[in-house]
């Protein structure tokens, strides 16, 4: 129920910032984005901090876990905006969004995991069809650094959903 609500609310406003991103960094320089996103995060987590009565629901036992989540996300999120200025909002989000191709294969080479044979038909079946999408009327093939950066951001994801996973 409001698990699935806010997974669709979060890919919404993904998207969202991703187009008005795309825009904005046609004008103005990363840094700027970067600031202003960065005041209205600060702003909001203010906001949720005072309607819960302090930071009291921050604490945590695994500080150096949620230390590398959080530089990976900064990470992630610089490559996104680099990728944002270079890349359509369509072609950033289609790589950015290979975080479960990623997961599936970082699972398996790194925590060990099996899945089942469906499940790397089905990756395969995807990465296929986003292939298709990005090469479809395309003169060159040549991966340029702002693709680089959205799967780098991808990639970013995918070490963030797998510490999460980890913290349980």
């Amino acid at each position: 129920g409001l698990g699935i609500l806010m997974g669709v609310f979060s890919a919404i406003a993904m998207a969202a910032m991703a187009l008005m991103s795309h825009k904005t960094l046609q004008t103005e320089p990363i840094v700027m984005v970067l600031l202003v996103q960065s005041i209205v995060g600060c702003v909001i987590t203010a906001l949720i901090i005072g309607i819960r009565g302090g930071t009291s629901g921050f604490r945590t036992r695994r500080p150096g876990v949620h230390l590398v989540r959080d530089a990976m996300g900064l990470v992630g999120f610089l490559l996104l905006m680099y990728a944002l200025s270079g890349l359509g909002a369509a072609e950033t989000l289609l790589l950015t969004n290979m975080c479960p191709f990623w997961i599936l294969i970082f699972g398996t080479v790194f925590l060990g995991r099996r899945s089942h044979w469906g499940v790397w038909v089905s990756a395969v079946a995807a990465f296929t069809g986003l292939a298709i999408v990005l090469i479809h009327g395309r003169q060159d093939m040549i991966i340029n650094p702002h693709m680089a950066a959205a799967v780098g951001n991808g990639v970013a994801l995918a070490i963030i959903s797998m510490l999460l996973h980890k913290m349980g």
